[in-house]
């Protein structure tokens, strides 16, 4: 699991990361709507499938929100101008 988090992240670098989270999110709802399986077990793989479809946008949407920063924000630190 290391590994891939590791990949995800060099093949992440230098985007912008609502673009990131959007498509890694993409990706769980495409591999849930098509019934991509794995293992010996289709029907728990694909229950799980399912309810990564669900959460990933969530959690892609709290992870975009966490790294964005309001203008007014930005202006009170004196970053804008």
């Amino acid at each position: 699991m290391r590994k891939m988090l590791a990949y995800v992240r060099s093949a992440a670098a230098g985007y912008e990361p609502a673009v990131v989270s959007s498509v890694v999110a993409a990706a769980f709802v495409l591999a849930a709507g098509l019934g991509i399986t794995v293992g010996d077990l289709p029907e728990k793989a694909n229950a799980v499938l399912t309810f990564l479809a669900f959460v990933a946008p969530l959690v892609a949407g709290r992870i975009t929100r966490a790294k964005v920063r309001t203008v007014k924000s930005l202006r009170e630190g004196g970053v804008l101008r």
